[in-house]
């Protein structure tokens, strides 16, 4: 159902022929320098080095599922930023319309090490005057990208700077236009902007996508509040969204398109690393929506994030088989 509508609407803006992608976006993924397990950053010896983007999470997530992504940037033409290119790449990404610019345009840095309770997980960014900074629309390939069938993007893109913050607006307007359905993730990071800064930003890319994703926690910067489900009603009466996904961590999540509330219990896991998750978890959801379910998108987020919270990493590494039912179904410890 889901597929059709979007197809209807790109039909309406005249658009006849099937879109180039599935899913699109354009954003920041940095070098993650992360401790094992049991280390903190002031003592371990080594530290591991991996990719860690919340857009690039997804569409790698995605890409795994089968579906056709591109994912666009701005990045010095240096080691650092290549191999964060080349493992997008690797990951079944297009990455062809990366905007590539001087050597000298430094790669965004994160240091992370994991929490053990009662530790939570420290994240540390050094990426103050990186090359995505300056992102301007000129950048990018607007035609190309937005020849897709969702634009997805984030609140991490107009968190980094005042021109970041101009470029993810008017893509959202240019996407809007060409009749691209917008999923918008708020993904509130506090150590990139305060609510203050943050607020008046977010609730003007919220207002009118396809498809909104939102945390409980993160809910208080929209002045929202109560249970999940009178969230998601809230939300999409103020802001407009055709249909809300609310997230409540290891309670599962919540769908509203309007009609019917959707809801998917968490699944019991053991964390072995809580970053990407959240990424994981907007990839099923967009599968879902894509194939006209919003029912299989909430099943496969959950499940997408509880598998992403079981591996080292960022990235979402499964199949769409490890996602089956019988696969949940099953009780055994053992797989032989």
């Amino acid at each position: 159902m889901n597929e059709r509508l979007t197809d209807m609407s790109q039909q309406a803006h005249g658009i006849t022929t099937p879109p180039s992608y599935d899913v699109t976006a354009v954003g920041s993924t940095m070098l993650r320098l992360a401790a094992d397990r049991g280390e903190t950053l002031g003592t371990a010896d080594t530290l591991s080095i991996e990719i860690a983007g919340a857009e690039s999470n997804t569409l790698m997530a995605l890409a795994r599922l089968g579906l056709r992504t591109a994912w666009a940037t701005k990045v010095g033409d240096n080691p650092l930023s290549r191999r964060v290119v080349r493992e997008i790449r690797a990951g079944g990404v297009d990455v062809s319309h990366v905007h590539w610019t001087t050597a000298d345009e430094r790669a965004e840095l994160v240091f992370t090490e994991p929490g053990v309770p009662p530790r939570p997980t420290m994240v540390h960014y050094d990426r103050r005057g990186a090359a995505i900074d300056s992102l301007q629309l000129a950048d990018l390939d607007i035609a190309s990208l937005l020849d897709t069938r969702v634009y997805h993007f984030t609140g991490i893109l107009p968190s980094l700077s005042p021109a970041c913050q101009e470029t993810a607006l008017e893509l959202k307007r240019q996407a809007h236009e060409r009749g691209v359905t917008l999923s918008f993730d708020i993904n509130y990071r506090h150590k990139l902007w305060s609510t203050r800064e943050a607020a008046p930003s977010l609730r003007e890319l919220s207002k009118g996508v396809g498809l909104f994703f939102i945390s409980l926690r993160d809910a208080p910067i929209f002045g929202l509040t109560g249970t999940a489900r009178e969230i998601s009603i809230a939300a999409r009466a103020e802001l407009g969204a055709s249909v809300v996904i609310v997230k409540d961590g290891a309670a599962g999540a919540l769908a509203y398109d309007g009609r019917q509330v959707y809801v998917e219990p968490g699944l019991r896991v053991e964390i072995v690393d809580r970053l990407g998750a959240g990424d994981a978890f907007c990839a099923g959801v967009l599968y879902g929506y894509l194939h006209g379910s919003l029912s299989l998108g909430l099943k496969y987020g959950c499940r997408m994030a509880a598998l992403k919270l079981t591996t080292k990493g960022d990235r979402f590494v499964f199949e769409q088989g490890d996602l089956t039912d019988e696969v949940y179904a099953s009780e055994a410890d053992i797989d032989r």
